[in-house]
């Protein structure tokens, strides 16, 4: 498997991280994980997403 390098906007990285973060909220968060992972706020219907406390 080789690696690959992404580039991503600040914005488009927002977007990617409220994605995941919403996508992993059904699963339990490793001791490690950032506070994000542990405390995700609702939606915010102004945002169109979901974003981190």
């Amino acid at each position: 498997m080789t690696d690959a390098e992404l580039t991503l906007s600040l914005v488009d990285a927002e977007h990617l991280h409220a994605a995941l973060c919403r996508a992993l909220d059904e699963q339990s968060a490793p001791a490690n994980a950032p506070g994000c992972r542990t405390r995700v706020a609702p939606a915010d219907p102004n945002m169109g997403n979901g974003r981190a406390l």
